[in-house]
Formats: C-alpha cells, structure tokens, sequence
C-alpha cells in the first residue's frame, strides 16, 4: 500500500477537505484496491443522474422562452390583449376583451395573431351569412336558372337542395340573388325588350292581326258613338222645338223604346 496516502486514502496535505465544501470533495483523487486512481465526480455522476453538473440551476439548459409581453394592450381585429400567461405544455394564451361587446375570453395567442380568431364568437353569425352569401354568389349561372325554376314549377327548398347537393340555406340565398337579378331587368324595362326579341315571327304576325283587328272595333265602335250621340242630340232639339209650341202637350212622354229608336231613325 502506498505510504503517501493515509487510512481513509486520502492524500496527507488534503487531510482537512472535511473542512471544504462538498464540491471540492467531489474532485479528490482515489485509489481503490487494485492501485487504480479513479474521480469521485464520475461514481456522484453515475449514482446521482448529473447532480453535479446540474447543481445551482432553475431550469432545463437550452433556449429561452420568448416573452411576449409587448403584445399586451395591442388590438387584434375585435380582441384587444390584456393579459399573457401560459397553460398546457407551456402553450401562450391571451385574456383578451372584444370591442364589439365588451367580452372578457381566453384563447390561444397563436390564433389571435394568426387572425383565426378575431371576435368572442360575437361575429360567427354576421361571418356564417357572409360565408353562406359567398357561396351562392359562386354558384353558376345556370346552376341558379335550374334552381329558379324548379321554385317556379312548385318545388320545395328541401326537394331543390338534395337535387343539387347544397345545403338549405344556401339554396335560399340562391333564390335571393336570382330574384334580385329579375327584379333589375324589370325595373330597367329590359323585360319588354326581351320578351319583343324572344317572339317568334308566327307569333308577331298573330299579334300584329290581333292589333289590327282591335283597333276595327275601336273605330267601329267610335263610328256607332258618334251616330248616337248625333240622334240624341236631335232628339233634344225636337223635344226643346215641341215643348215651345205646344206647352200643355206632352205627348212623347208616352213613347215607347221601340217608338224613340224609329223616330231617332226618322230623323237621322
């Protein structure tokens, strides 16, 4: 056994490490049986899991989190940030407040910043009938005139959305657009013009006969009010010309319909 070691195999001049902290204990030089000097630092290694090179630290080595605390009092959309704080595998949440309605809520930051999330849900149904209103305005225009029609012939919303494998909503809005279409081309007069065009030549001269035929009647008609209207008039003169010469005698008030036509006739 070497002499320049003591009992307890420590060496004579470090007889007072008991003294020293305990990490410089962890450093001395040993030698076991076989003569071999081995560190004490590699059995505290093996025994303890790195106690060693670990002892003073807070946390895991590696990179730092990032901080976002100069997010807070930014708006986002509707969201304005008040607070930051985390919560599930260390996952950034915000407690924000809407400027719509005055909502606190919590939510992920990365969907704030990521514009996911913009409202407290206050927004969902003016953005539902947004997102609904896009989707009928993508339909074609064909797509719209097929569902118009089966509307027209008395077909249910339900029957034309399984028809055309849309949803109900979206057919109703659908029906919407084409109603509003239908209502400008009226407005403008463009409903006239295009029924004129759409008129097949047969049926432009039944309508141009028609017309011919009616304006007959109407000067036939205007012929037969004026020849009244004449007998009348001379009616009134000879009954005005017989009332002054024969003041007591009122002999037409016993006239007939049949005698007043013959006598208009007479004198016509």
């Amino acid at each position: 056994m070497n002499r320049n070691f003591n009992i307890n195999g420590l060496h004579p001049a470090r007889a007072d490490a008991g003294l020293e902290p305990a990490h410089a204990q962890a450093f001395v030089p040993l030698v076991d049986g076989g003569g071999r000097i081995e560190s004490v630092t590699e059995e505290q290694s093996m025994q303890n899991g790195a106690a060693v090179a670990t002892a003073g630290r807070t946390s895991k080595g590696g990179r730092p989190r990032k901080r976002y605390d100069y997010l807070i009092g930014t708006v986002h959309h509707f969201l304005v940030i008040d607070r930051i704080f985390r919560r599930a595998h260390n996952e950034p949440y915000a407690a924000t407040t809407c400027t719509r309605c005055g909502t606190h809520t919590e939510c992920r930051l990365r969907d704030i910043l990521s514009g996911h999330t913009k409202s407290c849900k206050c927004l969902r149904p003016e953005q539902y009938l947004t997102n609904v209103g896009s989707q009928a305005d993508q339909l074609p225009e064909q797509k719209v005139a097929q569902i118009w029609s089966m509307h027209f012939s008395g077909a249910g919303r339900w029957a034309i959305a399984i028809e055309h494998k849309l949803a109900v909503i979206v057919v109703d809005f659908a029906l919407r657009r084409y109603q509003r279409i239908l209502d400008g081309i009226i407005n403008t007069g463009r409903a006239l013009l295009m029924a004129t065009r759409a008129v097949t030549p047969q049926v432009r001269d039944y309508l141009r006969k028609a017309e011919y035929r009616f304006q007959n009647l109407l000067r036939r008609a205007s012929i037969r009010w004026a020849e009244t209207e004449k007998a009348a008039e001379a009616w009134e003169r000879m009954q005005r010309r017989y009332d002054r010469d024969h003041p007591k005698d009122y002999w037409w008030m016993h006239l007939g319909p049949h005698d007043e036509v013959e006598f208009l006739n007479e004198q016509s």
